[in-house]
């Protein structure tokens, strides 16, 4: 699946999106994605008004710290 466009506007970067999320925390309208599965075209209506959210990566007391296992140089 490609995204194509959002909210009528060619999705021809990455800020594309973001704008579209940034704008849709302070408005009540569906933010809309037009994309293309093979010759198929589709518009897909999401209902996201919670802004742009970047995840953290947090330790959980109590876990073995897989992550720095996965960082060791190999041998």
């Amino acid at each position: 699946m490609k995204l194509l466009a959002v909210n009528g506007i060619a999705a021809d970067s990455p800020s594309v999106l973001g704008d579209a999320i940034t704008a849709a925390a302070t408005d009540t309208s569906p933010v809309v994605l037009l994309v293309r599965n093979g010759n198929r075209y589709r518009d897909v209506s999401v209902e996201y008004h919670g802004g742009l959210r970047t995840p953290r990566l947090a330790r959980i007391p109590g876990t073995a710290d897989r992550l720095d296992d996965v960082l060791l140089p190999l041998k």
